[in-house]
């Protein structure tokens, strides 16, 4: 076609013009919701990679702690018990002391203390800090037998 063809027929310039706005605005919708979904799944990649790097970071915290706990256990932790009955062991709470139950005053800093339940800690400051614990089983119950069979683990 020639240009004198559309310079005779203005209304197929227009038409042709209201075609090509039509293709490229519909075009531009399907442009932006692609880059839209492109973003979307970029945002996703890297939210599951930071969640990896956080799960690992996690996981080898709590490797350090149970090597931490197992030393803690095997060098020989005092093993609490609780105040009000001392014949059942008790939980380790970070901030705050533990006593001597003879005595009735707080263990001495940097006193190494542990649980029943797999806890330990220093005592800093006249309370439990730098809590550590481990899952394994057998360092607990070695150390609950080192109590001499004087203490009993509280019912369940």
């Amino acid at each position: 076609m020639s240009t004198q063809f559309f310079k005779d027929n203005p209304l197929v310039l227009i038409g042709v013009g209201v075609v090509a706005v039509g293709l490229f605005t519909g075009g531009g919708d399907k442009f932006q919701s692609t880059q839209r979904q492109s973003a979307m799944v970029q945002q996703q990649r890297q939210a599951n990679s930071e969640q990896q790097i956080q799960l690992r970071l996690s996981q080898n915290q709590a490797q350090q702690s149970a090597e931490i706990a197992n030393a803690r256990y095997q060098s020989g932790c005092v093993m609490v018990v609780a105040t009000n009955s001392p014949s059942d062991f008790t939980t380790l709470t970070q901030g705050q002391p533990v006593i001597d139950r003879v005595r009735q005053v707080p263990l001495p800093d940097n006193t190494l203390v542990c649980d029943a339940n797999g806890i330990t800690g220093e005592i800093i400051g006249g309370v439990v800090d730098r809590m550590a614990f481990t899952g394994d089983r057998l360092i607990v119950d070695a150390a609950m037998q080192r109590t001499g069979g004087l203490y009993r683990t509280p019912a369940q």
